[in-house]
């Protein structure tokens, strides 16, 4: 597995990381970004996020029933899980949570064909988490929307500006893949 977790840091900082002149949605500046659109189509990286998050969810010994999380950067996240536990004959749901309710068609937040039953269990997924507060709306409006139990997320980066630290105030656990810091060491 550190093989393959290598791999994908490797493929993300050709691909994810970029330098120049960038402003967070925060308002902060800064000289770098972490760009998981820009490699969100790619089939290894889909391949290799797939297993090593899957692998993690699989750790949790608890059964999960779905992975989801805000639209975009969540979307080739949670597909990528579910198509490598389908592989696997264990398959988990994906579920996509938008920033507002759809005001045409079924006006849902969540998107997906999920199955719940009182027992489900959810992992939220996001590709980068900075301040916290997409993750924790996309959550809110997921239970707005479903019965759903939700303890953990799981993000490829932590921006390490205080998502960690909202999301785990709000009583969910948090892990990360990797911290901005794997991609620009000066961020420490």
């Amino acid at each position: 597995m550190i093989l393959t977790v290598n791999r994908l840091k490797k493929l993300l900082k050709q691909k994810a990381y970029i330098t120049g002149e960038f402003t967070f949605s925060s308002g902060q500046k800064s000289n770098f970004y972490f760009d998981f659109k820009r490699a969100a189509s790619d089939p290894e990286i889909l391949s290799l996020i797939g297993q090593i998050f899957l692998a993690r969810l699989q750790a949790l010994h608890k059964p999960i029933d779905a992975v989801g999380g805000p639209m975009f950067g969540a979307t080739p996240i949670a597909t990528s899980i579910a198509v490598m536990s389908h592989k696997q004959r264990n398959p988990v749901q994906a579920f996509y949570i938008r920033k507002e309710k759809k005001e045409h068609g079924t006006t849902n937040y969540v998107e997906g064909n999920i199955q719940i039953d009182p027992y489900f269990n959810a992992v939220i997924v996001e590709d980068v988490v900075t301040t916290g507060a997409s993750v924790l709306q996309a959550i809110e409006n997921a239970k707005t929307e479903m019965n759903i139990e939700i303890q953990y997320v799981f993000a490829l980066v932590d921006h390490k500006q205080g998502g960690r630290e909202a999301i785990e105030k709000a009583g969910y656990k948090f892990c990360s893949l990797f911290t901005i810091s794997d991609f620009h060491p000066q961020s420490s």
